[in-house]
């Protein structure tokens, strides 16, 4: 019987067997092999494909944006994992790993800026992120029956907000739906992804710098929701919508967990289902779990529109699927699909293409 096999690449000898042991623990199924850099990861996966990789960023010899290219063109299935701290370079060379092509990251243990990793946190995201890529590996392997296409989207109507959902390989996806999404698009969208502190900083950086014609920015406690603009759920806090005399304004707040998450869909999708009602919609993208899918359900209540990314297309098809098992979502629709139904399904700024 065939056993799924990962690697750690790291130059820590520390990290390497605190690592192999929280994963030994965990999945015992697994064969676990470990490289001492980046160039000595790329020479082992020369002789093997492995299932998995967790790969560090900084690394003598090589280090893990070179490595991640070459594994990917070497063994384009191999799901590399990046680990890296919780700093402004971390951040910043992780979202460009993720937009090479690494499925997920994790953030290692570290104190910066008032924040701290602890040891137990970062071991139990490395068993919560690796058991969701092996679940997604075995829902991959069998026929998922979506909800309906393109065809049978409900009828336009006026829309005030649009809501975006998003976690495990939520970055690229994002980019992706975003760029498709034409400037003169004017309906504020609002976008919770799991995403630690800084990270979020620099993703909503990085995205106003790449899509052309809308401002981009992490949101503020207070902030009035502007058309045009597309606001990031700043990480461990949660984004909410409120009205302050007649205005939609963000508030932020850092009470518990919902899903296991902060910031969560479900405080994000259910505020947003109390001020815009029926003139909402909300897209559930890539991602563990099932974060949005209370929140999509009062959406629906309220007679917003819900879609979900199809399933071949998601990185980890969690919580697109539970939104879609659930009943609530009415279409499964790729990226393009997605870009191009939300731009139609608005009754007074149609820009579809024709």
């Amino acid at each position: 019987m065939y056993k799924k096999s990962l690697m750690i690449v790291d130059d820590s000898a520390m990290m390497r067997h605190f690592l192999r042991t929280k994963v030994a623990e965990g999945f015992p199924e697994l064969e676990l092999d470990t490289a001492q850099d980046g160039m000595d990861g790329v020479a082992k996966v020369e002789g093997r494909k492995y299932d998995f990789v967790f790969l560090d960023i900084v690394m003598p010899r090589m280090g893990g944006l070179e490595a991640l290219k070459l594994i990917r063109r070497k063994s384009p299935r191999t799901q590399v994992i990046i680990c890296s701290s919780l700093s402004q370079e971390g951040a910043e060379i992780t979202l460009e790993a993720l937009s090479l092509g690494a499925v997920d990251y994790i953030t290692k243990p570290k104190v910066e800026s008032g924040k701290q990793v602890t040891w137990e946190q970062f071991a139990e995201d490395v068993y919560r992120k690796l058991n969701g890529l092996l679940k997604q590996d075995e829902i991959s392997g069998k026929i998922i029956k979506d909800s309906p296409v393109l065809p049978n989207l409900p009828s336009p109507q006026k829309l005030s907000a649009i809501g975006i959902a998003a976690s495990t390989g939520g970055p690229p996806a994002l980019e992706s739906l975003l760029k498709l999404i034409k400037p003169e698009f004017k309906i504020p969208i609002l976008v919770v992804i799991h995403m630690p502190p800084l990270f979020t900083t620099r993703f909503a950086s990085r995205l106003n710098d790449l899509i052309p014609g809308r401002k981009v920015i992490e949101a503020s406690h207070g902030m009035v929701i502007r058309p045009s603009e597309i606001y990031i759920a700043p990480g461990d806090y949660h984004l909410f919508v409120h009205s302050i005399g007649g205005l939609p304004v963000l508030g932020l707040n850092q009470e518990s967990q919902e899903n296991f998450c902060r910031p969560s869909a479900d405080v994000l999708f259910r505020t947003m289902a109390g001020v815009f009602g029926k003139r909402t919609l909300v897209s559930v993208l890539t991602g563990m779990g099932q974060d949005g899918l209370l929140g999509a359900r009062m959406i629906r209540e309220k007679g917003g529109i819900v879609l979900t990314q199809e399933s071949s297309s998601c990185a980890v098809y969690g919580m697109p699927k539970a939104v879609m098992e659930a009943g609530i979502s009415q279409a499964a629709l790729t990226l393009q699909e997605m870009a191009k139904a939300i731009m139609d399904l608005n009754l007074d700024n149609n820009v579809g293409a024709s």
